[in-house]
């Protein structure tokens, strides 16, 4: 409670007060998490850990029955030390803590009340389910988003439709709870004192098994029965209630198992019950096709609730069943695996209405597109018209006739629009008394193309009325600096094609839409999206990411599934980096759309790390990082992405639909155990990134650059092609200045004279601080950013009287040898780290120069007798320009071969040689962040001090056959590399190969090591299940074949079993209540119990060692529950117990006659444990070693056939980790 407190430390005491009321509330009603179905007479209350039951809510209802007959079960206390209650964590699990839940309860109930609501609603108090059934005896209703002129209004409306009805009195309560599904689907509303049902209109499967608050409500009694009954009533939910943790993202991710159907809902029956079983049914429609679905699980009754006529659905997890009596006999059922997902509809036709209306202009929102607002409420549309002779003014009264009535056309506009046709009239009744706005022009010159722009195009109404919103925002987020005002309508009417498409409307008619009956026109019928793009400027972006990245999002859902038996430094390690990604175009109401220029990091970037590994997308309002790739390279016919390196796109104007969201989280803590996680004081420091990852085939050009256009037209004059100008790009003079200038590489015209000079890259090593003895422009001498390529200069050097861009290589550029060359790019050349990438042809431009020399390395001076190996360095000058060109054909037959052999993980894996210095890629399956004391000064970098200084991170990369390989890099002086992500593919060079001390591979990074993002992962992937190994195949095999699957087999014996409480602090033993740790002492009061198991499986084909860890072990023994828990306060005793085999069955070090080492050896040879069992398993890293390294472990093993004996030679068992257990018959 003390640090809920001080987030509002501010607040006056009456406030305070009722926070600590709400607090108190949050945490006696609402944590207690429901177990079972609310209507069970059996439904229990689970008790996070952490939550006191001891303390009174204020409202006397504690352990009240409720009308259900649930009753709010008091938690057992928590042990000192540690948790031994397996349920009591599972509302800690899911973030259900009471800080969390109090402050977005907080928030939300702020957000309801409006955008200008800065006061707490003292007036309002919250209720419990079993107060407002035992104590409100009348029907009320509640909103808390109303004022007091509000609910008269609404009083008055509805007493006025039926005057012999009185309208609900209103209740100033508030109710907050958890959505679960009854009896017979129906849903209702739990807390820890009892349970209501509820009826809603639009009802979400989301909303199921969530913490809720109710902003706008009804109830209504109703009275008791009979006399030994209880009271009952049910609520009306008014509008959708808002929930108090992340809503899951719906549609993204299916259960494997079962089919999977999309549609329509067709017919919808009712809920029937035969023979004690409730069902109903529902088709789904997909064009000319129906399918009908069962649906008998008493976990999916609820969907009737949720699945509407007319509405997609995707239902997954679905059988085939046979049913008697049915034409075909054969109907698709759900399962307990089934789920369902709301899908967004397909785009709406409305019919407008043709009204009469009178109101005073309140505001201009274009002039030229004739857009107004009148009564400040209702939006006026004119385009459809010819233009005035007058314009109107804020305070004209209008009178309108045959006006056409829209509602909801643009979601960026007014809810309620007047549009008028050739058949409407409009009069100024009255003129307006105000002058002009001289703060806000309404007034553009640019606008004056809209309705031009509608006339010729035939858009809709909708997509006019988002036309001219589109045009506003880029007016004030591109306009002067990249956009013309005049050619802001050209721009806004491309990003309109790309996003909508260029579809328009049918050719009008002029004379029917002004004489024919019945009326038609363009305003008759209305196309409404049904989810219309957001276009948001990047500064809007990177906010709406960064206040995401915290909020709603709990600790422990970062961890694993065994989180609640992590130490104190495993805590640290598992919540030290964490990911979240979002595909824009997915985004929830409406999808993103982002508009800027494409830019490189510029020379103030370069202090901030994740900037110099990216491009930036730019406009007026800020910059954000993109890891972008591209598909194909340097003039290849290539369907894979590779790293970006076409330096053409640096200032083209792109419009980004198709782009994920990333943010990496960084986290420094000290939480004792998992009880803790809570407790925000625990928390060191924390910071995080943002950016997104996008492929630049999928950008729509707006605007090329010059150097665009060259590149395009040289790229297909080499391939013998002629080019066709694209007519969905708009020419150079779109924007102002050269492209040049609104990249930011330099100032000036591009008509100057240079020198250049044609390279391939070979080899590019990482950015990293180093003492290079030099310094650029503007800096001094010492630590700078920098990075050194290898490549091969082409040719020689060639004079210009303007910069010659992306054109193709000249014959006299091509004439000459080749020469090596080491480019050093220090301080701010490093800009242009991002786009160079080996195996790719650039031309260098040294600008005022017609020198060659400028462009001519200088070698090293060697003695005497000294043979040198290093190749002439040129140092790269801040002025100086990249042009990737494309790949010559035929190709030069000086540059066929790359100095970089990029390897595969399967290569490094195999490689004979110890240690070498070697360049793979694969895909990152896993990164885990090393936790390091020691910290490093990077200079320049004051920001996030300690945080990813001296950060040090474990990637796993995996190629397509599921081989693995770790990799270990060391940060400490590098910048970070952003885009390290599981999915990613990565190319990284110049790693170091490494054996460890048994034999296995790994990697590590070195001062000049790179990591490029070269192809990127799907935000939600589809996981495929691992294959069904044999474990004799798999040992003889293991290298050839995956490192992860699924062995079916029987548990022949349990070989060790370990069963600890561990101090959290040093992790020593925990036992009777401290810890046994004597020199130093340590006085940790906090123990987390940890378990370990070691089982043989055979399947017929050969047999496995398999380790089991918390939580499994639990599963391994059937031990759950109740039984769990008391050996977990049987082993807090002694605090450690260990068993093994020695002979046929189990000893421990203490006494062997010990009734608890007795009941566990009882319980490891019962059958519950020695059971068939299908097991999700990976090789530990000794087993994925070379066989030549595992033959020398093969051991001789007797056989008995009868009377004669065999002797022979038999590999080690597999050494397996279980991560998943399924019963044999399907139960996991």
């Amino acid at each position: 409670m003390e640090s809920f407190h001080d987030h509002y430390s501010g607040k006056c005491e009456v406030e305070r007060d009722w926070l600590k009321t709400l607090f108190v509330f949050v945490r006696d009603f609402l944590l207690p998490v429901p177990r079972d179905k609310p209507d069970d007479p059996n439904c229990s209350i689970i008790h996070p850990a952490g939550s006191s039951r001891g303390s009174g809510s204020g409202d006397g209802q504690r352990g009240r029955r409720s009308p259900s007959g649930a009753v709010g079960s008091s938690a057992s206390g928590s042990a000192q030390g540690g948790s031994a209650q397996s349920g009591s964590a599972q509302g800690g699990r899911n973030g259900w803590s009471p800080e969390n839940l109090s402050v977005v309860l907080l928030e939300q109930i702020q957000k309801t009340q409006g955008p200008g609501a800065k006061t707490l609603p003292l007036s309002y108090r919250l209720v419990s389910v079993a107060e407002l059934v035992t104590q409100q005896r009348i029907p009320c209703c509640s909103n808390l988003s109303w004022n007091t002129n509000q609910h008269r209004e609404w009083v008055r409306e509805a007493e006025l439709a039926l005057p012999n009805y009185k309208a609900l009195p209103r209740a100033s309560l508030l109710l907050i709870g958890w959505l679960k599904e009854g009896e017979s689907g129906v849903w209702r509303l739990v807390d820890a004192s009892g349970s209501l049902h509820c009826e809603l209109l639009n009802p979400s499967p989301l909303w199921l098994g969530q913490p809720l608050l109710l902003p706008c409500w009804n109830y209504i009694p109703q009275p008791a029965p009979g006399p030994n009954q209880e009271e009952a009533g049910h609520l009306e939910l008014i509008s959708p209630p808002l929930p108090l943790t992340p809503d899951p993202t719906p549609g993204l991710a299916f259960d494997q198992e079962g089919a999977e159907l999309s549609g329509s809902v067709g017919i919808k029956t009712a809920l029937r019950c035969l023979q004690r079983k409730t069902f109903f049914c529902f088709t789904l429609r997909e064009g000319s096709h129906t399918v009908p679905l069962l649906v008998t699980e008493s976990s999916c009754l609820h969907w009737h609730q949720c699945v509407c006529v007319g509405q997609r659905v995707c239902v997954s997890g679905l059988r085939v069943c046979v049913l008697r009596g049915l034409a075909g006999n054969k109907v698709l059922c759900v399962t307990t695996r089934s789920k369902v997902s709301l899908l967004p509809g397909p785009d709406l036709t409305k019919a407008s209405r043709v009204i009469n209306y009178q109101g005073v202009v309140t505001s201009v929102l274009s002039e030229g597109a004739g857009l107004y607002v009148i009564d400040g409420k209702v939006g006026l549309c004119l385009a459809y018209q010819p233009a005035l002779r007058r314009s109107l003014r804020p305070g004209d009264c209008v009178e309108l006739h045959d006006v056409h009535f829209l509602y909801r056309a643009c979601p960026d506009l007014p809810p309620s629009m007047l549009c008028v046709c050739l058949r409407s009239s409009l009069r100024v009744t009255a003129f307006s008394r105000l002058g002009l706005d001289p703060v806000r022009p309404s007034n553009h010159p640019g606008d004056a193309a809209l309705p031009r722009i509608l006339l010729s195009k035939n858009h809709g109404v909708c997509r006019y009325l988002w036309l001219c919103h589109l045009s506003g925002l880029l007016r004030e987020r591109l306009v002067p600096i990249w956009v013309r005002e005049e050619r802001v309508c050209v721009v806004a009417g491309r990003i309109l094609e790309g996003v909508w498409g260029g579809g328009g409307g049918r050719r009008r008619d002029i004379y029917s839409e002004m004489l024919e009956e019945p009326h038609q026109c363009p305003l008759t019928q209305y196309y409404v999206p049904s989810a219309l793009c957001d276009y948001v400027c990047v500064c809007e972006c990177v906010s709406l990411m960064e206040s995401e990245c915290w909020s709603g999002i709990s600790l422990s859902s970062l961890l694993p599934d065994s989180g609640s038996s992590l130490t104190q430094a495993e805590l640290a390690a598992a919540l030290a980096w964490s990911q979240g990604l979002s595909l824009g175009q997915r985004r929830q109401p409406r999808p993103l759309v982002l508009v800027g220029v494409l830019e490189l990091p510029s020379h103030t970037h370069t202090a901030v790390h994740a900037s110099v590994h990216a491009l930036r997308l730019r406009d007026r309002t800020g910059s954000l990082a993109c890891v972008a790739v591209e598909t194909g390279g340097g003039g290849e016919e290539s369907g894979g992405q590779r790293a970006a390196f076409n330096t053409a796109w640096i200032g083209c104007l792109v419009c980004v639909q198709q782009f994920t969201m990333v943010t990496e989280r960084f986290l420094q803590s000290q939480f004792p155990s998992y009880q803790h996680l809570e407790q925000d004081r625990y928390i060191t420091h924390r910071h995080c990134r943002v950016y997104i990852q996008m492929c630049l085939e999928e950008v729509l050009v707006l605007s090329p650059s010059a150097s665009m256009t060259s590149f395009l037209q040289s790229a297909a004059h080499t391939r013998g092609k002629r080019v066709t100008p694209d007519p969905s790009c708009a020419p150079p003079s779109v924007a102002m200045g050269t492209p040049e200038e609104r990249s930011g590489l330099l100032p000036g015209h591009g008509s100057r004279p240079c020198v250049s000079v044609a390279m391939r890259v070979g080899q590019k090593e990482g950015v990293s601080w180093r003492n290079v003895g030099i310094g650029s422009q503007d800096e001094e001498a010492g630590l700078s950013l920098c990075f050194t390529v290898q490549a091969e200069l082409i040719g020689r050097q060639v004079e210009w009287g303007r910069d010659p861009r992306s054109g193709p290589l000249t014959e006299r550029e091509i004439d000459g040898g080749m020469k090596k060359v080491a480019l050093l790019f220090v301080g701010s050349a490093v800009r242009w780290f991002p786009l160079i990438q080996p195996d790719c042809f650039y031309r260098i431009i040294a600008l005022n120069t017609q020198d060659p020399r400028a462009l001519i390395g200088c070698g090293v001076a060697g003695r005497s007798g000294v043979e040198l190996h290093t190749s002439p360095s040129l140092l790269v000058k801040s002025d100086w320009r990249i042009h990737t060109v494309p790949r010559p054909l035929p190709p030069l037959p000086y540059a066929q071969a790359s100095s970089q052999r990029i390897l595969s993980v399967a290569d490094v894996l195999d490689s004979s040689r110890e240690v070498e210095c070697v360049s793979f890629q694969g895909v990152v399956s896993q990164r885990i962040t090393l936790q390091d004391q020691k910290t490093h000064n990077t200079p320049g970098d004051n920001t996030h001090s300690g945080v990813e200084v001296g950060l040090s991170i474990r990637l796993t990369v995996c190629d397509p056959v599921g081989r693995s390989l770790q990799v270990y890099l060391d940060l400490g002086h590098t910048p970070y590399p952003p885009g390290m992500l599981p999915g990613n593919t990565l190319l990284l060079s110049a790693f170091q190969r490494r054996l460890s001390r048994v034999g296995g591979v790994y990697c590590r990074s070195l001062p000049i090591s790179c990591v490029t993002v070269t192809a990127l992962g799907q935000t939600s992937p589809s996981v495929e299940p691992p294959p069904m190994m044999q474990l004799g195949a798999w040992a003889l095999e293991g290298q050839q074949r995956c490192i992860v699957g699924r062995v079916k087999g029987h548990v022949v014996c349990v070989l060790y079993l370990q069963l600890q409480w561990t101090c959290s602090l040093c992790s020593s033993v925990y036992k009777q209540g401290r810890c046994s740790r004597f020199s130093p002492s340590c006085d940790s009061t906090s123990a987390v119990f940890q378990t370990q198991a070691k089982v043989v499986v055979e399947d017929g084909s050969g047999e496995g060692h398999v380790w089991f860890s918390c939580p499994l072990v639990s599963s391994l023994l059937g031990l759950a529950g109740s039984r769990w828990e008391g050996l977990q306060r049987a082993v807090r005793v002694r605090g450690h117990l260990r068993l093994y085999t020695r002979g046929r069955g189990l000893v421990c070090d203490v006494d062997s006659e010990d009734p608890l080492l007795l009941y566990l050896a009882w319980v490891c040879g019962s059958p519950a444990v020695c059971r068939p069992l299908t097991l999700t398993c990976r090789l530990h890293t000794r087993s994925q070693t070379p066989a030549s390294h595992r033959e020398g472990g093969a051991q001789l093993k007797r056989f008995s056939r009868g009377e004669r004996e065999f002797v022979t030679r038999m590999p080690p068992p597999l050494q397996l980790t279980c991560s998943h257990i399924q019963e044999e018959g399907g139960k996991e």
